[in-house]
């Protein structure tokens, strides 16, 4: 239990970094040219940073109820598929990142010059 509650932690703890780092005044998303196509795009990853963060906190709490109640049985499928739902949406989250720099660099130094 000590070492998932760890791990779900450092999760956690990485994550926000993450929403720090690309949402500051000189993070990520401030380098980016901010189209409209890209505003939306943007705005899409700003709402994910949000959804991610809830994800995380509600495996958090289911894995706390069994920490907590003793008598409680977890329902480990349950909490496998919770667990491999936020780790699916990082890693989406991520390649969507990935493409809006790929797209962002292309075009300032692509087709256009």
């Amino acid at each position: 239990g000590a070492r998932v509650r760890d791990d779900l932690r450092l999760v956690q703890e990485a994550l926000e970094r993450h929403i720090t780092s690309a949402e500051s005044l000189d993070g990520l998303f401030a380098e980016i040219d901010l189209t409209p196509h890209m505003t939306r795009r943007v705005e899409q990853l700003r709402k994910d940073h949000v959804r991610l963060l809830q994800q995380e906190s509600n495996l958090q709490e289911e894995l706390e109820k069994f920490w907590c109640v003793e008598w409680t049985t977890p329902d480990f499928g349950a909490v496998r598929k919770q667990a491999a739902d936020l780790l699916r949406a990082l890693r989406t989250h991520q390649a969507q990142e990935a493409d809006l720099i790929f797209e962002t660099f292309y075009t300032d130094i692509g087709a256009g010059d």
